[in-house]
C-alpha cells in the first residue's frame, strides 16, 4: 500500500482511470480495503465521478457492508 500512495502522491496530474485501475487489480487480489482506499483518493480529487463513486459501492459490496454500498448507490441516482 505504502508503494500506491507514493505513486498517487508524485502524479503531477489526475486521471480517474488510474484510480479505477488500481482498484481493479486490488480486487482482484480480494484486496477489497485497499481497492477501497485509492478509491476514496480519486474521489478526493473528484467528488462526483459515477464510476469511482460506482466501484466505492461494489467494494463495499465485496466486504459485505451492504448499508454502506446503498448508500452510495444512491448518491449516484442523485446525480
Amino acid at each position: 500500500w505504502k508503494l500506491t500512495e507514493e505513486l498517487l502522491a508524485d502524479s503531477n496530474e489526475y486521471h480517474s482511470e488510474i484510480y479505477t485501475d488500481l482498484a481493479e487489480l486490488f480486487n482482484d487480489s480480494n484486496a477489497f480495503a485497499y481497492a477501497l482506499r485509492v478509491l476514496k483518493v480519486g474521489l478526493k480529487h473528484e467528488p462526483n465521478n459515477i464510476t469511482l463513486l460506482f466501484e466505492v459501492a461494489m467494494s463495499y459490496e465485496r466486504q459485505r457492508e451492504i448499508d454502506k454500498a446503498i448508500s452510495v448507490y444512491e448518491k449516484i441516482v442523485e446525480l
